[in-house]
């Protein structure tokens, strides 16, 4: 006998639990290293500078422009812009240098951005919604065995409604987001505004506590095993939803530090 506190566990037990912990490890690290390869091999450098500066030369008094080696002769009209580089060669750790900014400036910056009303609505928007995710996904197989009995790969069938969620959550986020904004502008007279994609947001006011009274009460009531796993779908849906939309109005207002509002949120 082992014994935890004042819980007294057999011998095989422990060895049983310990063993699905080292399976449930291993898969994790094996999912997790496999991203990383993937990561490694189809995640190139997209940053391609094309922008010039104009100098005047003293010696033939012509403008040229030189940036990182490219110089453009504006007396032809031609300008020679630096080659690409290749597949491989963006594949590499460390393919250049693309700022001239310090690291303090770009570890300050986010500091100040979250000052900011709309930057911090985004990046509340999105730790609430990923929050309760984590929290609700977290209980579900403890949930799920309790309520109905099933087991665990009964519960990861249900899992499939999150996946059909997320899907639905990406166009609602992408697709209905764009239509809503183009909707207004065509009502403003042809001009955009960021504000304009956020009554697509609005019906979230309803599903996002819809899905968490889903869950919950179908779990506490042992309700049919369909209701919390809706409740779980809609969880999904909205994080895609929600979060894509958050960020993408940040993204519009303050369209030069967007690289700097993607690190607030995330």
């Amino acid at each position: 006998m082992i014994t935890i506190g004042d819980t007294f566990i057999s011998e095989s037990s422990f060895a049983e639990r310990q063993s699905v912990y080292l399976i449930r490890f291993s898969v994790a690290t094996a999912l997790v290293g496999s991203l990383l390869v993937l990561a490694i091999f189809t995640f190139p450098e997209t940053n391609y500078i094309r922008a010039v500066e104009l100098v005047e030369s003293e010696e033939n008094n012509m403008l040229e422009t030189e940036k990182s080696g490219s110089i453009v002769n504006l007396e032809h009209g031609r300008p020679q812009i630096p080659p690409k580089k290749s597949y491989l060669q963006r594949l590499r750790v460390f393919s250049g240098t693309y700022t001239e900014e310090s690291l303090l400036t770009m570890f300050v910056r986010p500091l100040a951005l979250i000052l900011l009303p709309p930057v911090l609505w985004g990046a509340l928007v999105m730790s609430v919604t990923i929050g309760f995710l984590v929290a609700v996904t977290s209980n579900v197989s403890p949930a799920y065995e309790t309520a109905y009995g099933f087991q665990p790969y009964q519960t990861g069938l249900c899992f499939f409604a999150a996946i059909i969620g997320s899907l639905l959550g990406i166009y609602a986020g992408g697709h209905f987001g764009d239509w809503t904004a183009d909707y207004l502008t065509k009502r403003n007279n042809g001009t955009r505004e960021p504000e304009m994609r956020l009554p697509a947001i609005a019906i979230s006011l309803i599903t996002t506590p819809l899905a968490l009274v889903l869950y919950g009460v179908g779990i506490q009531y042992k309700l049919h095993w369909m209701c919390p796993t809706l409740g779980l779908a809609l969880c999904r849906y909205l994080q895609y939803w929600k979060c894509s939309l958050a960020y993408i109005y940040s993204e519009f207002l303050y369209h030069s530090s967007n690289k700097y509002i993607s690190r607030v949120h995330n």
